[in-house]
């Protein structure tokens, strides 16, 4: 690492230790560049993940899907004990509705689909998606439950740190497989929700 990388490194943790002061909640920061720099503040803080739990979920999908136990082609029911209100377009959809395991990922990323979440979540199993988020490392992440009618409280936690490497293993294209991550980015790319910077 030069010198000239090091010190604008340096500059820019500053800064922003400089606006963590300013600011009266808990702030934590894990961020790569993915050549070798890190910056890493209070990493390990945990918070609840909201919707940003739906990443590792999409991550035991694939992983389920590499190990052969599921099939992207798998087709899954949406029926009246997945409804749930909130984000996403099924809750305008009929009963009885029929999409692919593939589909089903695509809706709870790009619209950030809270039924097609609590299906990917049965489907799955949540023991085994924790399992999953443990294997890759992550011990600092967890997901307690489906999404309820109090939306996503206490739906799961995760650190800055979990969820910077998740993404660093996936711009590495380490999570799961190459061809794995490839999709994965490739859903990733098509996120909706891009224009703003929520509270989470």
């Amino acid at each position: 690492m030069g010198n000239e990388t090091m010190n604008e490194l340096f500059t820019l943790e500053n800064r922003i230790r400089c606006e963590i002061l300013s600011f009266s909640g808990i702030m934590g920061i894990y961020a790569d560049d993915l050549k070798g720099h890190v910056i890493r503040i209070h990493p390990e803080e945990e918070y609840e993940t909201a919707s940003t739990i739906k990443s590792f979920i999409l991550a035991d999908l694939y992983s389920q899907v590499h190990e052969g136990k599921k099939s992207l082609d798998d087709m899954l029911v949406y029926d009246k004990s997945n409804f749930i209100n909130g984000s996403g377009i099924l809750r305008d959809m009929v009963l009885g509705l029929q999409l692919t395991a593939k589909n089903m990922a695509v809706l709870m990323i790009t619209l950030s689909d809270n039924i097609a979440t609590n299906i990917l979540i049965d489907y799955l199993g949540l023991e085994h998606i924790n399992d999953t988020i443990q294997k890759l490392g992550l011990a600092g992440t967890r997901l307690h439950r489906k999404l309820g009618i109090d939306g996503w409280d206490k739906l799961g936690t995760t650190t800055p740190e979990d969820y910077g490497k998740l993404f660093a293993m996936l711009a590495r294209r380490e999570l799961v497989s190459p061809e794995a991550s490839d999709d994965m980015l490739e859903i990733f790319k098509k996120q909706k929700y891009n224009s703003t910077l929520s509270m989470f």
